[in-house]
């Protein structure tokens, strides 16, 4: 291969590699602007990174032996790096694809009751306790939040009392955020001890049934499960002194699984009382008009 052949070989790969890499390092750096990316979420973007780096002392080197090597050696380098256009080039193209539908690589994760109320975006809940007090102990709390199409949340804090008296001033506390709107309490569809309050506001508009002020809907099929789940609520039971804040969020970019940072996950609200993927196990309550 001539000179100018030689440096138009040379151009190519190299701008279809760096695009390679860019799209790359946008794809798993992703994960690195969540506030709680997980461990393996930080792995990746040092695997990648290495990879990276490897590959393009790999690419460095045949580029050099392509003008430098003898005769035999240049042909192989420059038919090397031919073919390397077309697949960096495609692996250019997948990521540019999965990031421009709306998939994100990681996510936010804790259960560090630490960062209780520090969230991503700042988000905050109105309804959850201000800050964790000595009136509570802490049975079990989770955040979880990933970009997928639309930002997906999942808050839970359960906490328990010493006494009903305690527990009903935080109850009332909790249930005057919903006040502008009114409540809504019926018995938990899971678990006949506890009982649930949400806002009197509606979460979801079906064109055949109405409003509904909250939706635990069961989807998909046994190849893609997923839940969606518009649950803001209050959850308590007096005889185990307990109260549950949940705020979730969740549609069916989010499948069912227990690898979140890979846009699976499920709700610790439903986790919590046991239950299943189901169709059966589907719960929707109507909104209130006035």
């Amino acid at each position: 291969m001539k000179k100018n052949g030689k440096i138009v070989v040379t151009v190519l790969s190299a701008f279809s590699f760096l695009g390679l890499a860019f799209w790359g390092f946008l794809y798993y750096g992703d994960a690195l602007h969540y506030l709680y990316y997980t461990k393996s979420a930080l792995k990746e973007f040092h695997v990648y990174t290495a990879i990276i780096i490897l590959l393009l002392s790999i690419l460095i080197t045949i580029i050099v032996l392509m003008f430098k090597g003898k005769k035999v050696v240049s042909i192989i380098c420059s038919v090397l790096l031919i073919l390397s256009i077309p697949i960096t080039l495609l692996g250019s193209f997948s990521y540019f694809i999965v990031l421009g539908i709306g998939i994100s690589n990681g996510c936010s994760y804790t259960e560090d009751i630490a960062n209780y109320g520090k969230y991503d975006g700042e988000h905050q809940v109105a309804f959850f306790p201000e800050a964790i007090t000595e009136d509570m102990t802490v049975v079990d709390f989770s955040y979880f939040y990933q970009y997928a199409d639309i930002g997906q949340r999942d808050i839970y804090l359960e906490v328990r009392f010493e006494d009903e008296k305690t527990m009903d001033e935080y109850l009332m506390a909790a249930q005057s955020d919903f006040s502008e709107n009114g409540v809504i309490t019926y018995q938990n569809p899971y678990n006949s001890k506890y009982t649930d309050i949400v806002e009197n506001q509606w979460v979801r508009l079906s064109s055949r049934d109405g409003y509904w002020a909250a939706v635990i809907e069961f989807g998909g099929d046994e190849d893609y499960k997923y839940i969606d789940m518009n649950y803001q609520s209050i959850t308590y039971s007096y005889e185990d002194l307990t109260v549950i804040y949940n705020y979730t969020s969740l549609g069916s970019d989010i499948s069912v699984g227990n690898n979140p940072d890979k846009q699976e996950y499920y709700p610790k609200y439903l986790e919590r009382f046991g239950v299943e993927w189901s169709f059966e196990n589907t719960f929707k309550y109507k909104y209130i008009e006035e």
